[in-house]
Order: C-alpha cells, then sequence, then structure tokens
C-alpha cells in the first residue's frame, strides 16, 4: 500500500530468534543490484516490483570481518503474500514510517536502510 513499508518477522539462526526486518537477499554472480531486488522480493513476497527499484545507497553490512558493500533499494509492490517459513519468515507486517520509528528494530540491515532513506528524504 500507498507510504507504508514491510517487515518480515525471520528467524535468525546467528541469533538464535526471530526480528522485524526488511526484505533482503545476496546478489548472486552476473546480476545486477537491481535485478536482484526483484528477485528477491518474488522470492519472499511473491510480489512484483512496480516500476523502477531506487537506490538509495551502500552500506557496509560489517565493518569487521567481512567488510562487504551492500547495496540498499526502496521498491514500491502492489500486493503480496506470505510463504510461511519460507526461509525462516513466519509474519509479515505493513507499517506507516512513523510505526517503523516507534518499533524495537534491532536488524543492522534495515537500521542502515532506514539511515539512507532518511538521508534522501
Amino acid at each position: 500500500k500507498q507510504d507504508k513499508f514491510i517487515l518480515l518477522k525471520q528467524y535468525r539462526h546467528s541469533m538464535g530468534e526471530e526480528q522485524w526486518c526488511f526484505p533482503r537477499g545476496y546478489g548472486e554472480v552476473n546480476i545486477q543490484a537491481s535485478d536482484n531486488v526483484r528477485k528477491e522480493i518474488k522470492e519472499e513476497l511473491n510480489a512484483d516490483i512496480i516500476g523502477e527499484p531506487k537506490a538509495l545507497g551502500q552500506v557496509v553490512a560489517d565493518s569487521g570481518l567481512c567488510g562487504t558493500l551492500v547495496d540498499v533499494y526502496l521498491a514500491q509492490i502492489a500486493q503480496y503474500d506470505l510463504k510461511d517459513d519460507y526461509e525462516g519468515i513466519h509474519d509479515i507486517k505493513e507499517v506507516t514510517e512513523e510505526e517503523l520509528y516507534n518499533m524495537n528494530i534491532n536488524d543492522g540491515f534495515t537500521l542502515a536502510a532506514l539511515t539512507l532513506l532518511k538521508k534522501g528524504q
């Protein structure tokens, strides 16, 4: 829906618990980041992106051991379906920007994406 964000409640093995986070995925060899956005949205939400995803910038996922640059995109979708327990996903929530900032989000990728979003507004 217009002006809403989608959060996934996803189990994270490294933490041993679930957390609310934006959809995401890792790029594959020989695929552009914008095409990977479409692939991941299709896989995790069974949704198609409307128009072109908007590049918000890059973040460093882990400035310690990995140091990998991650491309962050904002994409608009019309409809989605919950693929229960696909990649540990157990719930989907639509939230406004205000609700999002009032949630207890502890996912670094999601927090970094929010920072890039605010920076670009």
